[in-house]
């Protein structure tokens, strides 16, 4: 019985894993009929809030917001920075000081702003209960991962005094890298709060968004959000994208070619117009990087610019595209259309060989060869005009074919649906087979625990029939008198006699005549009594 209960603890475990992919919102435990009743219930998420979740909405949107305007804000000021640093000859002043110290403050701010976030956050779980109320920032990893990656953006910074400079020899040029410089461009990281505040902002963030998307097991929310705000405001989404590429390419552009001599890249507008015409694969040849860094920048932009142009065409095509409506009203247009090219001459032609042949009918001329004339065009004309209708509806054969073609992408995605359902289904016949087997194991131990019962039965009557007591009474109750008592003794002492003569050894000492002169003996003596 032990192998098939570990088995059934393993189908359990496979019916709850099965379950917790097709729904993930809501866990469903089931607990295990062989394990300790006192032992600690799993943990169920629900859909309805056991927690005051009715403001926390609005304060993640206003927390996005404000962090990423105080993000952005940093970067105009790092960029700010850098400039004078540069023009200082890599030699920074007080008031550059000051002004690292401010942007300092300004992303402490933003981290207090990050931790409020992800607090806010994971309150929402324990709302849910998706993780225990006694939780913590370390004791729910996706929480903690995500809380520390946006407090590292927030912590690239220049410190206060740092005048560090590189020179760097390529392709025959030498340019000078400070420390200030890399700072700030690793600082344009920061826009991932731009995104984020998209994510927040958007409709696609509710709790009922999320709940459906936990429902058919999409993953990443965050994801999901910005493909929706791509599918939907499309000329928008390209715009703002594009928009700032062009800004933060132009700035990076500037920030590593400006140490060149005898560039085009004194002004951050160059940077811009230069990663423009590279994003958008003109590419007039007019400005062109020297350093491998802002070689690496144009390659970025000329690969996004392949995206944007592709993702533009895709656009405009969906967008002057027929929907169902729309071409079934375009269909019927253009076949009234064909109609009036194609049939008013032979209309007319038919026409015109009727008012003939009415007014013979009314001089009553002969009219044979009209009559003609007119039922051949009046059949012209209706042989036309059906091969058009038929030229604007479908065949039998294409309609099959739509089907068909409708048909192969709409099975895989029900065999999809269907697979969780039939590995419950096989789950379930194989624990209904492991059921019936211990039925019928069940079943034959009744009947050998009856069988053997039986037998025990037959051998206490035996051994009471063999071995007769001295004190042996009848039905009546009665003393038995010593004829009864000398005929049952000697019955019991045939009876052994009988079983010891089945063994070989016992044979050869019944045959002895010792044997027979003591039990001569003994039955004399049992006489006498």
């Amino acid at each position: 019985m032990l192998p098939l209960r570990r088995s059934a603890t393993l189908k359990q475990g496979e019916l709850e894993k099965i379950t917790n992919n097709s729904s993930s919102a809501i866990t469903i435990s089931i607990s295990d009929p062989f394990g300790d009743a006192n032992s600690i219930p799993k943990k169920v998420s629900t859909v309805f809030p056991q927690l005051d979740v009715s403001k926390l909405k609005i304060r993640t949107r206003w927390n996005s917001i404000i962090t990423a305007i105080l993000n952005v804000l940093i970067i105009l000021l790092l960029y700010k920075e850098n400039e004078e640093f540069n023009s200082n000859q890599h030699k920074s002043n007080i008031s550059e000081n000051l002004l690292r110290i401010f942007i300092i403050f300004l992303s402490a701010i933003s981290i207090s702003l990050v931790i409020q976030y992800w607090s806010i956050k994971l309150y929402q779980k324990k709302a849910y209960r998706e993780c225990h109320v006694s939780s913590g920032f370390w004791e729910y990893p996706k929480i903690r991962n995500w809380m520390l990656l946006e407090i590292i953006f927030c912590c690239i910074n220049v410190p206060p005094y740092c005048d560090w400079t590189f020179t760097f020899k390529q392709l025959n040029t030498s340019s000078i890298m400070s420390a200030d410089d890399i700072i700030v461009s690793l600082s344009f990281i920061r826009l991932y709060f731009v995104f984020k505040m998209m994510y927040e902002c958007s409709t696609y963030s509710s709790r009922r968004a999320e709940y459906v998307c936990n429902m058919e097991n999409v993953k990443d929310i965050m994801a999901f959000s910005l493909k929706s705000i791509l599918t939907i405001q499309t000329y928008f989404s390209i715009l703002f994208l594009l928009a700032l590429l062009m800004i933060s390419g132009g700035a990076l552009l500037r920030i590593f070619e400006r140490s060149i001599s005898n560039t085009k890249f004194d002004y951050i507008w160059n940077g811009f117009f230069t990663v423009a015409a590279t994003a958008l694969t003109i590419g007039y040849g007019d400005s062109v990087p020297t350093t491998h860094l802002g070689r690496f920048i144009c390659v970025i932009a000329s690969i996004f610019g392949i995206f944007s142009v592709s993702y533009t065409v895709w656009a405009v095509q969906n967008s002057i595209a027929f929907n169902h409506s729309e071409f079934q009203i375009y269909d019927a247009m253009v076949f009234k259309k064909n109609i009036k090219k194609k049939l008013e001459p032979i209309a007319s032609i038919l026409l015109q060989r009727w008012w003939i042949l009415l007014q013979k009918r009314k001089q009553s001329q002969p009219r044979l060869q009209v009559l003609n004339e007119f039922y051949c065009q009046f059949y012209r004309f209706k042989l036309l005009k059906n091969q058009m209708k038929g030229d604007v509806n479908k065949t039998l054969s294409e309609n099959i074919n739509d089907f068909a073609s409708k048909l192969n992408i709409c099975m895989p995605k029900i065999f999809n649906h269907l697979e969780p359902g039939q590995k419950v289904l096989e789950i379930a016949v194989e624990m209904t087979n492991n059921q019936l087997f211990i039925a019928e194991k069940l079943k034959r131990i009744q009947n050998g625990t009856r069988s053997l019962k039986k037998q025990i039965g037959e051998i206490t009557n035996s051994s009471i029939n063999d071995y007769a007591h001295r004190r042996y009474s009848d039905k009546t109750g009665k003393r038995a008198t010593l004829v009864e008592m000398k005929k049952a003794q000697c019955r019991a002492l045939k009876k052994l006699m009988n079983r010891r003569t089945s063994d070989s050894s016992i044979n050869s000492e019944l045959s002895s005549p010792r044997f027979r002169a003591d039990s001569i003996a003994d039955s004399d003596a049992a006489s006498d009594q």
